[in-house]
C-alpha cells in the first residue's frame, strides 16, 4: 500500500456550551518510519525580503508609527565567518563579532543609532565616515547592496530625513532574515505528500535584537538521519524516534550533549548550567530561577573566554565574560588556558548525545510542552515553567524584560485560546498530526471562524483520539498542514485584512515521505 493511500484526514467542528466553536483538522499517516524533520529551502530572495518587509511594516504601524520605514537584509548562514577573523584570547576590552551576521548587525545598528545615515532613492548610505566603526558600516552596506541582499520599505516615498530618524527604530526595524520558506512550495518541490510546521523560531522584534540572532533562527533540538542538526538550548520536550522506529517523548537539554568546539570535546553534564563557574553554559533563562528575570549577559569571569554559539557555529566571543546571550543560542564559558593553542580560526561546533540511551535517535524534534504521554494528559499548571517558558514582562505598556523565547507565549494551559498544532504517535505506531484553526486577534469574520483552543483542550483531543504521545508545536500564524499538495488548514495569519489568508514562511518542517 502506498503512503498516498494510507494518508487520511478529517475536519470536525466542535461546538462549546457557550455557542462558539473550533475547527479541528487531523491527518493520520503511516508508521513513523516515514517521519522526517527538515530545514526548508530558503525562499527566493526578493519574495522572502518583500514578505518580511510587509510584516515588519505592519508591526511598526501597530507601535503607532504613522509612516514607517523598515530595512530588511538577507542574512548569511551563521557558519560564514568574517574573512580572516581569528579568536583573540588576549583582548578583554570588547566583544568579538565572528560571524558575518553579528558583524552586520553590530556595526550597521551603531551607525543607525547615531542617525549617521541617509535613505534616498531606496538606498541606505552612511553620512560621515569619520571613525573605524562608521567605515566598517559603510563597507558592510556596500557589500549588502552589491550582493542584492538589502531592501528598504517605506510607507510614504516623500518621508523627510527628520521624519525617518524620528520614526525608525534600529533595534526593531533593521532586520536580518535567515533561511525561511513556504511549506507549500517545499512540499511541491520535494514531492512530499504531507508537510507541516514544527518548531518555534525567532520572529518577534524583541527576540532578534541581539547582534547574534536573526529572524528565522530555530532554537530547539532537531535530529535528522542520526545527526544532531540543531542543539536543545532550553530544557523542553522532544519527540524522539530511534532506528527501530520506537518513539518516546522526553525532556532534553544541553546537559544531554557532548560539544566539540575549538578542536576539543566537552561533556556538558559536567558544566554548571546558568550558574557561574569556571566551566559553565548560559542560556537566556539565566536569572529566571533565582531572580525571576533574565540577566541577558554572562557574569564577569576573569580568566575565561565566553563563546557565543548559534546553531553549529561560534558567532562571537568575549574574554572575562559579560557577553550578551542570544535568544537563539547559548554561551559556553571555558578557562582560557584550556583552549589556548587550539584552532583559533575553527568556528564549527558539533554535537553528540552523551547519554547512551539517546545514541540510536534517528529523527527528533523538540518544541513543547508535552501534551500526552503514555495515553495520559501530562499538562499541569507548572509544566510551562518546568520547560523554561518565560513570557516577556510589561509595566505600563513598556517591556521591562524580554523573557525567554517564545517571548509572547501565554503562561497558562487552560485559558488562552489560539491556533494550535501538535504531532503525535498512536498505539499502532502511526504518525498523527492535528491542528486547530484560529484567527489573528480582531480579524475573525463573525460567526464563521474557529475560535482556537487552549493547550489543555488540545491535550484532551489527543487523548480522546487514542494518541500515545502528543507534542505541542509552534502554532498561531505558523500553523500549517500541507496535505497531498493542498492547504488543509485555514491559517490564522490575516495581516490586518479580515477574510484574507496568508501562508507564513517557516525555517523547518516535519514531513511524511512517500518512500
Amino acid at each position: 500500500m502506498s503512503v498516498y493511500s494510507e494518508l487520511q484526514y478529517q475536519r470536525d467542528r466542535i461546538i462549546r456550551s457557550s455557542g462558539d466553536f473550533y475547527t479541528v483538522v487531523e491527518v493520520v499517516g503511516p508508521d513513523i518510519s516515514h517521519l522526517e524533520f527538515h530545514n526548508v529551502t530558503s525562499e527566493e530572495r526578493s519574495i522572502k525580503l518583500g514578505d518580511i518587509a510587509r510584516l515588519r511594516m505592519l508591526k511598526a504601524i501597530g507601535r503607532g508609527v504613522e509612516n514607517p520605514v523598515v530595512i530588511i537584509w538577507d542574512a548569511y548562514p551563521h557558519s560564514e565567518a568574517i574573512d580572516g577573523v581569528c579568536l583573540d584570547l588576549d583582548d578583554n576590552t570588547r566583544t568579538q563579532h565572528i560571524s558575518k551576521n553579528s558583524h552586520v548587525n553590530y556595526y550597521v545598528r551603531q551607525a543607525l543609532n547615531s542617525d549617521n545615515y541617509t535613505i534616498d532613492g531606496g538606498s541606505l548610505a552612511i553620512n560621515e565616515v569619520d571613525s573605524e566603526e562608521s567605515k566598517m558600516a559603510a563597507e558592510i552596506l556596500e557589500t549588502l547592496t552589491s550582493e542584492g541582499r538589502i531592501r528598504i520599505a517605506m510607507a510614504c516615498s516623500d518621508t523627510t530625513a527628520s521624519e525617518i530618524h524620528a520614526n525608525f527604530d534600529p533595534r526593531k526595524d533593521f532586520v536580518g532574515v535567515g533561511c525561511l520558506g513556504f511549506p507549500s512550495r517545499y512540499a511541491q518541490a520535494n514531492d512530499l505528500p504531507a508537510v507541516f510546521n514544527t518548531a518555534f523560531f525567532i520572529f518577534e522584534e524583541e527576540d532578534y535584537q541581539s547582534p547574534f540572532s536573526v529572524l528565522g533562527d530555530v532554537y530547539h533540538l532537531q535530529v535528522h538521519r542520526g545527526e544532531i542538526v540543531l542543539p536543545p538550548i532550553y530544557r523542553r520536550s522532544a519527540l524522539l524516534v530511534n532506528g527501530d522506529c520506537e518513539a518516546q517523548i522526553r525532556r532534553v537539554s544541553l546537559r544531554d550533549l557532548r560539544i566539540n568546539c575549538l578542536g576539543l570535546w566537552w561533556d556538558c553534564s559536567r558544566f554548571s548550567h546558568n550558574e557561574p563557574s569556571s566551566h559553565a553554559i548560559y542560556t537566556r533563562h539565566f536569572g529566571v530561577a533565582k531572580s525571576h528575570r533574565t540577566y541577558v549577559y554572562t557574569p564577569h569571569c576573569p580568566g575565561n573566554v565566553d563563546l557565543v554559539v548559534v546553531g553549529r557555529s561560534i558567532v562571537g566571543a568575549r574574554v572575562d565574560g559579560r557577553v550578551e546571550i542570544p535568544q537563539s543560542g547559548f554561551v559556553i564559558s571555558l578557562p582560557i588556558g584550556e583552549v589556548q593553542g587550539q584552532s583559533p580560526g575553527d568556528f564549527e561546533v558539533r554535537y553528540e548525545f552523551a547519554n547512551s540511551e539517546l545514541d540510536t535517535v534517528s529523527e527528533g524534534l523538540q518544541c513543547g510542552p508535552t501534551l500526552v504521554e503514555d495515553g495520559q494528559i501530562s499538562l499541569t499548571p507548572e509544566t510551562l515553567s518546568m520547560e523554561e517558558f518565560f513570557q516577556k514582562k510589561r509595566v505600563g505598556g513598556t517591556i521591562v524584560d524580554y523573557g525567554v523565547v517564545p517571548t509572547d507565549y501565554a503562561p497558562d494551559i487552560d485559558r488562552t485560546r489560539a491556533a494550535r498544532a501538535l504531532i503525535g504517535v498512536d498505539y499502532q505506531n502511526r504518525i498523527r498530526i492535528m491542528a486547530v484553526e484560529d484567527v489573528n486577534k480582531g480579524m475573525a469574520e463573525p460567526e464563521s471562524e474557529s475560535s482556537g483552543t487552549t493547550l489543555l483542550e488540545m491535550a484532551s483531543l489527543a487523548r480522546e483520539r487514542g494518541y500515545r504521545y502528543a507534542l505541542n508545536l509552534d502554532g498561531g500564524g505558523s500553523t500549517n498542514i500541507q496535505f497531498k499538495f493542498g492547504h488543509l488548514v485555514r491559517v490564522a495569519d490575516r495581516r490586518g485584512l479580515p477574510g484574507v489568508v496568508y501562508e507564513r514562511m517557516v525555517p523547518s518542517v516535519g514531513t511524511i515521505r512517500s518512500m
